[in-house]
């Protein structure tokens, strides 16, 4: 007898996968009357969707309608290629057999896509407060939570959209307090049902994580995995170092240094804050004191309004593309750091806390000498030069080598020990303070006005060659509201995330109190910096530098920002 052709089925896979999308399965199902959601589970993506159509119709002998109704959907693909020649009438058991383990051969190993940790947020309804909280603080480091009020579209299908988020995490936080343990239904149907998807996955395919609210018991089904108390000391830092580890291991990069600026979040009732023992409030709206650590920072006041944010290119030759368009943005009243953060201020931090900052743990910082940059080790915001250099005598320049997380780190401590809500500025915040002459409705290019800049006005263009104490260029480099320093020196970060089309997205709209992107690589940084040239353009005050939020060098600082205290 003569050969027959056989269906490979390898090389159909590829053409569907190639050609078909989830819609045109469902076509074929009804047109050849078979049930779509028996044949296929809506947790199933296309690849694995495939692979299991074909197998249906395999195993009753009904590949050759599947190959038929393909055919008339996509008669341009290369048919042929799917038959092979093979000795007639094989056993029937060999033939199923090799027709599977062919099948299983080749199935696709499905590459994980780039982009940020992707964590879901697995919690009972009564948890929703705390569980928010939790979404905005992993957000903020770099992670990609999914949360269902946040990531679940309108007309969207939880029973279907859930399951999919679940299979695409990396990382299942499986939120418990004392209600939802108790609470029926939620550890049998959210928990298990979470679980279960992760059994039929390969083995650490899902890493997961249960995470204890508050005390309470461990359900059965989670005696396997090892657990993180967040409402212990230092428990959000655990959680950090564990989706650092499972980053890592995925070879995915999250915001540099997470546990270094990690303070617990509340997690609680949203009390109001009030003063740490031993600190006070000040009686001067503007002043913020701890005099038991000898500290005080002063503070100007920034009024609610609007201001023109970013450069017009007609006015100002130097301006970039990320800077454009210029456009009105309202804020509300504020408060910001009249100089930057000091040497000595931070030491006051470092000394009650006995925090270590990104350069201590890493062992290094850059340091421009020479006309370039090079990372130095042992230098630190002690030793900003090197472990020869000190800042015994630098008491009242600004603190260096600091990173966005440290300068976000030093922001929590002073919230904490001061009872007033310190925080880095937002881009807008620092731009308004350092630019914006309310009474002439004028953004300026510099802090003092539209003249270049001088070495009577500000420290940049390596006239000095390293930082110089704040307040050295005052008044005459001030801005509108009085903040000295804010042009060259150190370069400062802000809140934001940086993004080269922000401006872009708000043209034409109404902007009140903009925070900058929900996500992303870079942390912005103003100013400009003591090694700075004028023809960068770089110490204007709409320019917009970005840096990752690990760095740190000899350039970098930052100042801080609060609301308003009407006494």
């Amino acid at each position: 007898m003569g050969d027959k052709l056989q269906v490979n089925l390898v090389r159909l896979r590829e053409i569907l996968l190639e050609r078909a999308v989830s819609d045109d399965l469902r076509i074929f199902c009804a047109d050849l009357r078979v049930n779509y959601e028996v044949v296929v589970s809506p947790t199933d993506k296309l690849p694995i969707a495939i692979i299991n159509l074909i197998k249906y119709f395999d195993s009753r002998d009904r590949l050759a309608d599947l190959v038929t109704r393909a055919r008339r959907e996509f008669p341009s693909a290369p048919w042929a290629e799917i038959y092979t020649s093979s000795p007639a009438a094989p056993p029937v058991a060999e033939t199923a057999t090799a027709k599977a383990d062919a099948l299983r051969a080749e199935e696709p190993v499905v590459a994980r896509p780039p982009g940020p940790l992707r964590v879901f947020l697995c919690h009972a309804s009564d948890d929703k407060p705390a569980v928010r909280e939790l979404y905005a603080k992993l957000q903020a480091h770099g992670v990609q939570p999914w949360l269902d009020e946040e990531d679940l579209l309108p007309g969207q299908k939880w029973k279907v959209e859930i399951p999919k988020a679940i299979r695409a995490s990396d990382v299942i936080l499986v939120c418990l307090s004392q209600r939802s343990v108790k609470k029926d239904g939620y550890v049998k149907r959210e928990i298990e049902f979470a679980l279960d998807i992760a059994d039929k996955l390969a083995e650490d395919a899902i890493f997961i994580i249960p995470l204890r609210l508050e005390a309470c018991d461990f359900p059965d089904r989670l005696g396997d995995w090892h657990g993180v108390d967040l409402y212990a000391p230092r428990g959000y830092e655990r959680l950090m170092r564990a989706l650092q580890a499972r980053a890592d291991a995925l070879g995915v990069a999250l915001s540099a240094r997470l546990e270094q600026s990690v303070v617990e979040p509340s997690l609680g009732s949203g009390a109001e804050r009030t003063p740490r023992e031993g600190g006070s409030l000040s009686a001067d709206p503007l002043l913020i004191e701890l005099p038991e650590l000898g500290f005080r920072l002063e503070l100007v006041r920034v009024p609610a309004g609007e201001f023109l944010m970013g450069s017009d290119k007609a006015k100002d030759k130097n301006a970039w593309d990320d800077e454009i368009p210029q456009h009105w943005v309202y804020l509300d009243e504020y408060l910001i750091g009249k100089y930057p953060v000091t040497v000595a201020q931070f030491a006051a931090f470092a000394r009650a806390t006995g925090y270590k900052t990104t350069a201590d743990e890493m062992g290094s910082a850059w340091v421009y000498a020479g006309g370039t940059w090079e990372a130095v080790k042992g230098a630190n915001w002690q030793h900003p030069r090197g472990p020869k250099s000190d800042v015994t005598h630098k008491q009242d320049h600004p603190v260096t080598c600091v990173s966005w997380d440290d300068a976000v780190a030093f922001c929590r401590w002073l919230s904490e020990a001061s009872g007033r809500d310190v925080q880095l500025p937002t881009e807008a915040q620092w731009e308004k303070a350092a630019r914006w002459d309310e009474r002439r409705r004028h953004a300026r290019i510099w802090p003092w006005g539209d003249d270049p800049p001088d070495q009577r006005r500000c420290n940049f263009d390596m006239n000095v060659k390293d930082t110089t104490p704040v307040g050295r260029y005052s008044p005459l480099g001030d801005s509108p509201y009085g903040c000295a320093d804010i042009a060259g020196n150190v370069w400062e970060w802000c809140a934001d995330w940086y993004d080269e089309k922000e401006y872009e997205r708000r043209a034409g709209k109404e902007v009140r109190n903009p925070a900058g992107p929900s996500q992303g690589t870079y942390r912005v940084l103003r100013g400009g910096a003591f090694d700075d040239l004028i023809s960068s353009g770089f110490v204007r005050c709409a320019f917009r530098g970005w840096f990752l939020p690990g760095i740190r060098g000899d350039y970098y600082g930052f100042r801080v920002c609060a609301p308003p205290i009407h006494l």
